[in-house]
Order: structure tokens, then sequence, then C-alpha cells
């Protein structure tokens, strides 16, 4: 997989104020990105952010269709909460190489009962690219 360096996070987050009128912030490109689908968290009150967590960063969908999602090897079932319609989510096992263009940030967050900061590395995703992983003929030898 293409690798990204952590140190561009501190360099690129931070410093909204040069980006504007005439400099765009800065987009990157991460490419075969291997995960399975299963490893794909639906989060959101409305199920349309997706999470993928790496070793270094986490990856973040935002405000997805359901035919989106369904590219990724995830599809809904019944609702399983009347209040929130909450669905089920169903994983297809997929292994997947996903590419994806987007920006990087950094998300802080103090949890409530410890005050702890955690910090994540993150991109936010604009577009992206998936493709299914085939397993070959030599993969089942």
């Amino acid at each position: 997989a293409n690798k990204l360096q952590m140190g561009l996070f501190n360099e690129f987050v931070g410093h909204d104020d040069l980006w504007g009128k005439e400099l765009d912030k800065p987009t990157f490109h991460v490419y075969n990105i291997k995960v399975n689908s299963k490893d794909i968290k639906v989060i959101g009150d409305k199920q349309n952010t997706l999470r993928i967590e790496l070793d270094n960063y986490t990856i973040m969908f935002f405000k997805m269709t359901e035919q989106s999602i369904n590219k990724f090897g995830i599809k809904f079932g019944e609702i399983v909460d009347d209040k929130t319609k909450k669905r089920e989510v169903l994983y297809n096992n997929q292994d997947l190489s996903i590419d994806v263009i987007g920006t990087l940030d950094i998300n802080v967050y103090e949890n409530k009962y410890t005050h702890r900061i955690t910090r994540t590395n993150q991109i936010i995703v604009d577009d992206f690219e998936i493709k299914v992983i085939e397993n070959s003929f030599e993969d089942l030898i």
C-alpha cells in the first residue's frame, strides 16, 4: 500500500489561515489500501458515515448514500431501533483495495468521564475508488 508519511499531518493541519481564496487546502491521494469490508465501521445517527481505522490514521467518509455504502460490501437489514430507525448492518466479508483522495485532519477528542484527550490522524475523503480483491488460484493452494 501507498505509505502516507505521518509527519504530513502536523505539517498541513492547523494552518487553516493559509487556505482560502487563492490557495486550496491540499489534497492527498492514498492508494491500494487493503481492508476487509467487515473492518469498516458504519457510524452516525443517520448511518451515513464510514470509518476505517488503520495503524497510524483513520479514513473518514461522510454523507454517504446507501448505494455508495453498498460498494464497500455493506448492506442494511431490518430496523433494530424503532426510536432512532437504525438498521442492522450486514457485511459481505469482502477483501477490498481502496484508493482515496482527501484532506488531512487531526481529530481531537476528550473523554467526558476520564478527561483523557485522544488525537487521531484522519483523512477526510473527497473521492474514492473501490476494487473487490478476488482470490486468485494461487491463494487457494
